[in-house]
């Protein structure tokens, strides 16, 4: 107890109030007298008190020191007197309204039937501060000197013990332990058959709570040397119908100890027939953990020596439905016939074979082949092999899907036709014309695509749904590629291909419907590149134009007025002069219309940032204020203002300075 507590229990001793309520001697309570054999139990015994705090019950946490001595003592705290035994310290006890319950053991011998004193020292909360003796010291009552009173108690005194029994609490039944003049013990009995004997109930060992590591345990002790055979026996007896007396042991599990090794033993389990007299030994497991059934020595983990071995897992409810493994009869799951195959089997059918030759099948009892699949419908996966013919292949249900390859290098996919169970190649894979070929077919088994490897090179093939090939690429004799499409008519509508007689050149054309090229590309060996044909129609602008670089301080704008800039050959500059005989063009992209011709030869000075329309229709930059309103027809020259074109009016300086013709009005 905190001793800076308000109100301390340990500065005025008058506040605090301890002493006992009562002690018991639970070990004395359950001892037998001595003469009826039975050994005394612990000395450890129940120290029940209750302390108050200034006339409070005290409700709190304490740790306690309790010793025991041959005298009151004298004094605060007491002194006197010579301690018996060690000192006892318990923490961390509860007080519930004053009272606190602990269990003291200060050993047997300090009980000679002298009187004890009990002194007691305390702190409260648990933890805290300094322990207090308090005082006086506690004179014990006659509890714990039970276990030695009782042994000079009269015999007749005692209900229920009699010398050689003990009866119920209430008397009923009597003699409900008994002791016969062998020594032998009955509970439940008053003639037993061995050492103990239970009659009329169960027997149950229990450790109570446990701790880590504690196990309830029962012993069983044999003979351990010097004896034949010795072993400890757990025997099941059975009773006899007529007399409902012990008529014989129906099985027994046993620990032998046949070398006489005192730190070995083994385990063995034995059952009774109606044939044999005693039980059999049917398991046994070795000291170093072996296992055998039907054998004494096993000469594996789990060795097994009978005639037919089973292994069976039942319906519960009506035994019909089961799992079954073992080999003889016709119902093992597991078969080894006369033929030397071992068989799979289930109610009499063979499910799956490996015979003597090595041949495994699955679904049949036959195998014809190192490993074959076949159910009823005589779909199989199977593999053949021998001198003349050899494949790999899958065969299941109709309309299902179906697979093989042969021993020449072919590979198939495909399925069964609902109707008739017919084959349908959807895929084929082999070796024709010195190469490997693969065919992917439709739904009718027509062919749709083709790849091949040729002795140039790959080809591959694409047909139409009446089988005309459409598109053809391959590897020609010059190694280069080559790519082919057809029209219905079976002539070639496009090639590409290399330049005759120039492998890295390329050239294509596009043909009409009597196969005549009507457009042709190629680059020839000098590096030109070349495109003919009859008529050229260009959809993505409206002008000719040539790139070129302007020079200007002004920012330029699609659709300005440029002219010749002078001073820098090959370049232009934004015009700014009315009637302008320099003028060259106009910006193009203005308007959203652009060039659909460009012309330039990249390195070179005919070349440019700006597209600069030369010829075609064009958006213009034009001002209306400079020579009066624009309307279509009329001629557009330069104007003073920059960039911007106006209406020629006079017809003399018009010549050689005009851009061209308005479409579209000014005002």
């Amino acid at each position: 107890m905190n001793p800076n507590r308000s109100n301390p229990c340990f500065e005025d001793h008058a506040t605090f109030n301890p002493f006992a309520l009562f002690t018991i001697a639970i070990g004395a309570l359950l001892i037998l007298p001595s003469w009826a054999g039975a050994a005394p139990l612990g000395s450890t015994w129940t120290y029940q008190g209750r302390i108050t705090d200034g006339g409070v019950p005290l409700n709190d946490t304490a740790d306690f020191r309790f010793s025991l001595w041959d005298a009151e003592g004298a004094g605060d705290p007491p002194s006197g007197g010579s301690q018996l035994g060690a000192t006892m310290t318990i923490t961390n006890v509860m007080v519930v309204d004053g009272v606190f319950t602990v269990q003291l053991d200060f050993g047997a011998a300090v009980f000679n039937g002298d009187e004890r004193w009990l002194q007691i020292g305390v702190r409260s909360p648990a933890g805290a501060g300094a322990y207090t003796t308090l005082s006086p010291r506690q004179s014990l009552t006659v509890a714990p000197y039970a276990q030695t009173a009782l042994t000079a108690l009269n015999a007749d005194a005692v209900p229920g013990i009699d010398g050689h029994s003990l009866d119920a609490a209430d008397g009923n039944p009597v003699d409900a332990v008994f002791v016969n003049n062998s020594g032998r013990v009955g509970i439940g009995t008053s003639t037993p058959a061995d050492k103990l004997t239970v009659s009329e109930g169960d027997l149950r060992v229990e450790r109570g709570t446990q701790t880590d590591n504690e196990q309830a345990v029962l012993t069983l002790g044999g003979a351990r040397v010097g004896g034949i055979n010795p072993y400890a026996s757990v025997d099941f007896s059975n009773y006899d119908s007529d007399s409902l007396a012990i008529d014989y042991i129906g099985a027994s599990i046993r620990s032998h100890n046949d070398d006489g090794d005192t730190d070995s033993g083994d385990l063995r389990f034995l059952t009774k027939t109606t044939t044999n007299p005693n039980p059999g030994l049917r398991m046994l497991i070795t000291p170093s953990g072996s296992v055998g059934i039907g054998t004494s020595t096993p000469e594996a983990p789990l060795s097994v020596v009978t005639g037919n071995l089973g292994i069976r897992a039942a319906n519960a409810s009506d035994g019909l439905e089961y799992t079954e493994i073992g080999h003889g009869g016709s119902n093992g799951f597991i078969n080894t016939v006369g033929d030397g195959a071992l068989d799979f089997r289930h109610d009499g059918t063979t499910m799956m074979s490996l015979t003597d030759t090595g041949f495994l099948g699955i679904g049949t009892g036959a195998p014809t082949s190192p490993l074959g699949f076949r159910n009823t419908n005589e779909r199989k996966i199977t593999y053949f092999d021998n001198a003349s013919v050899g494949y790999v292949g899958v065969d299941l249900d109709a309309g299902q899907l179906r697979h093989w390859a042969g021993k020449s290098g072919e590979f198939q996919i495909g399925n069964y036709n609902d109707v008739d169970g017919t084959f349908i190649e959807r895929l084929r894979v082999d070796g024709t014309n010195n190469g490997g070929r693969m065919n992917l077919k439709d739904s009718s088994g027509v062919n749709r695509v083709n790849a091949q490897a040729t002795a140039n090179g790959g080809q591959l093939k694409v047909f139409d749904p009446a089988g005309g090939e459409r598109v053809r690429a391959y590897v020609n004799s010059v190694n280069c590629g080559d790519i082919q499409v057809f029209g219905p008519n079976g002539n070639v509508n496009a090639w590409m291909t290399n330049l005759a007689g120039s492998p890295d050149h390329g050239w294509s054309g596009v043909f009409d419907s009597a196969g005549i090229a009507k457009v042709a590309m190629y680059v020839e060996s000098d590096g030109d590149g070349w495109i003919f044909t009859d008529v050229l129609k260009i959809n993505g602008g409206s002008d000719l134009a040539e790139p070129f670089d302007v020079v200007t301080d002004q920012p330029l704008q699609p659709g300005m007025v440029v002219a010749i800039d002078p001073d820098r050959a090959g370049k232009l500059r934004l015009s700014t002069n009315a009637y302008d005989p320099t003028v060259a063009g106009i910006i193009s992209g203005a308007g959203g219309v652009n060039p659909g011709l460009m012309m330039s030869q990249k390195g070179t000075i005919a070349d440019g940032e700006h597209p600069i329309a030369l010829s075609g229709r064009v958006y213009c930059w034009v001002d209306a204020d400079a020579n009066g309103p624009v309307k279509p027809g009329d001629l557009l020259t330069t104007s003073d203002t920059p960039g911007h074109a106006m209406k020629a009016t006079d017809h003399d300086r018009a010549f050689g300075t005009c851009v061209g013709k308005a479409m579209t009005a000014l005002d």
